[in-house]
C-alpha cells in the first residue's frame, strides 16, 4: 500500500495549539479549498500554494515537495535545489513525471537519486525561505 502524506501552511495569523504554522496529514478539498486533516480527526484550511506531497523520510527527517536542499557535489561545489513534483526534463533526456530537483542557477532538472539523499541537508522551504533559491553555486 502506498503512503501519501501532505503538509500545508496555515493562513497568516493562525497557529496550531503547539504554536506551529505548518500542519501535516491527509489532503482533502472542502468546498474547493484544500485542508489538511490531522490524525483523521480535524481538518484545517491551508494556503493552497503551500500544499506539498511527502517524498521520503531520511534519518527521521521528512522531505516534502517545496523543500530546499543543500548538496556538496563530488567536485566540492555547493548546490542548492528545490524538490518538485510533476513533469520535468531529466537533464535533457526527455520528459518524465515524478519527484525531481530543480537546481538553482541552471536550467537542468534532475531525477532524484536516492544515494545523494544521505548527503543533502534540508535548509528551508520555498514558502518560508524563498531567498535561499537566489544563492548561486559556490
Amino acid at each position: 500500500m502506498n503512503i501519501y502524506k501532505f503538509r500545508g501552511k496555515l493562513p497568516e495569523g493562525h497557529r496550531t495549539v503547539s504554536g506551529e504554522s505548518w500542519v501535516y496529514g491527509d489532503l482533502v478539498h472542502i468546498n474547493g479549498e484544500p485542508r489538511i486533516c490531522v490524525h483523521g480527526e480535524f481538518c484545517l484550511k491551508v494556503i493552497p500554494e503551500t500544499v506539498g506531497l511527502w517524498l521520503m523520510n531520511r534519518s527521521s527527517e521528512d522531505i516534502y515537495q517545496g523543500d530546499i536542499l543543500e548538496y556538496i557535489d563530488p567536485d566540492g561545489k555547493k548546490r542548492i535545489g528545490v524538490i518538485g513534483f510533476g513533469e520535468y526534463d531529466n537533464n535533457g533526456s526527455g520528459l518524465r513525471i515524478g519527484f525531481y530537483v530543480k537546481w538553482a542557477n541552471t536550467f537542468v532538472d534532475s531525477w532524484i537519486r536516492h544515494d545523494i539523499f544521505r548527503e543533502v541537508r534540508i535548509i528551508g522551504n520555498i514558502h518560508d525561505n524563498p531567498d535561499l533559491m537566489e544563492v548561486s553555486h559556490v
